[in-house]
Formats: C-alpha cells, sequence, structure tokens
C-alpha cells in the first residue's frame, strides 16, 4: 500500500511538471529579453486574472444587504484581430471603471470618485449615457455602447477617449498579454489603434 501511494505521487509529480512545462512551450513571447518579457498567458487559472479584477474587492466586504445595481468594467485590447486583457508592467495603466446607483469610480495609480447626477439607458441601441460632476462641480458624460451582448464587449468614451471594456464577470473569456518588468519598470507594450467610430458606425 505505501508502495502504492509512492507511485501515485510521483505519478501526480511527473504530471504536473509536464502541464507546466507544455504551457511554458505553449507561452507566445511578443517581447523577451534581459529586462523584460511580454507574453500572452495560456493559462486560465492564472493569478493574473485576480489581479485584473482586484479593483472591485472592496464590494465584496461591503454590507451585502445593500445590494444595489453596480456595473464592473475591465479595459480589453486587439492583437491581430482578436481580444486580450493586458497586465501592464505598472498597473497605473490598467484603468477598470465601476457604475453604481450614484458614484462612478475609476481605477488608476488611486481610485477617482465622481459623483453621477443621472443614467440614461437606451435598449434598442445598447446605449448607456453616465452623467457626472468632475471635481470642479462642472457636468461630464461616460457613454458606452455594447458592440457584442454575448460577450459583453463595449466601446466606452469617456474624457475624450475611446476604449474597449468587457464586463469583469467575463474576463476569463479572454487571455491575457502580460507585461513583466524583470528589471525595474519598463516601457508598455503599445497596441495598434482602432477605429472606434468607425466600429460604431456599423452597429447603428
Amino acid at each position: 500500500m505505501k508502495n502504492l501511494n509512492n507511485i501515485i505521487k510521483l505519478l501526480l509529480l511527473v504530471s504536473t511538471c509536464y502541464i507546466n512545462a507544455q504551457i511554458k512551450k505553449d507561452t507566445i513571447f511578443l517581447i523577451h529579453n534581459e529586462i523584460q518579457k511580454i507574453y500572452i498567458e495560456p493559462n486560465k487559472e492564472s493569478d493574473y486574472y485576480t489581479s485584473l479584477t482586484a479593483f472591485f474587492n472592496s464590494d465584496a466586504k461591503g454590507n451585502k444587504k445593500l445590494k444595489k445595481k453596480s456595473e464592473k468594467w475591465v479595459p480589453l485590447y486587439r492583437y491581430h484581430n482578436d481580444y486580450y486583457l493586458y497586465a501592464p508592467c505598472d498597473f497605473v495603466y490598467h484603468n477598470p471603471i465601476q457604475i453604481k446607483e450614484k458614484k462612478l469610480l475609476v481605477g488608476g495609480a488611486e481610485t477617482v470618485l465622481y459623483k453621477i447626477d443621472k443614467t440614461k439607458e437606451s435598449l434598442e441601441k445598447h446605449q448607456v449615457k453616465v452623467e457626472y460632476q468632475d471635481y470642479d462641480g462642472k457636468r461630464q458624460y461616460l457613454e458606452y455602447t455594447i458592440i457584442d451582448i454575448q460577450k459583453t464587449i463595449a466601446i466606452f468614451k469617456f474624457q475624450s477617449e475611446y476604449r474597449f471594456m468587457v464586463r469583469a464577470e467575463k474576463v476569463k473569456d479572454y487571455p491575457i498579454i502580460i507585461n513583466e518588468c524583470i528589471q525595474g519598470k519598463v516601457s508598455e507594450f503599445v497596441f495598434a489603434p482602432s477605429d472606434y467610430k468607425a466600429l460604431l458606425r456599423q452597429i447603428k
């Protein structure tokens, strides 16, 4: 019986080593040098998925009795016509967005909080327009349009900038491009620009 247990342990160890080696073998590197590695993460159980959604963890610690509408969005990127999440070298450049009933929160170097005045939804066009106040009390708008309902992909327009976003609960549907800093902070990966306005025209 003892020998059988030892054999099972050995088989498990060999299997784990094989899987890890296979994952490493299957990893696609976009940049690989002495100061940084940028690669596509093939492991859907990677801790980076947790890191990319950590911004929303404060909700889990709140009062569970106060369950109000809350939308959680994570940045999404296009690379060779496919969608990817991106884990930057410096998470200052990771800007998730949370839309609550009366609050708009934006992640980055620090969490920025805005007061929402009202939210307008167009169900037919799958559009949402959020009116909020900036720090000077001026009226501003965040707008987004769902371009893929099944995959929950949207184009956001926020502070005059367009970007792809995906619902936080869908992040594991997408691989991650990881910018792993080996020696301090390095430059971020530059994605090719997308013609957001043309994409929006196609769905109208």
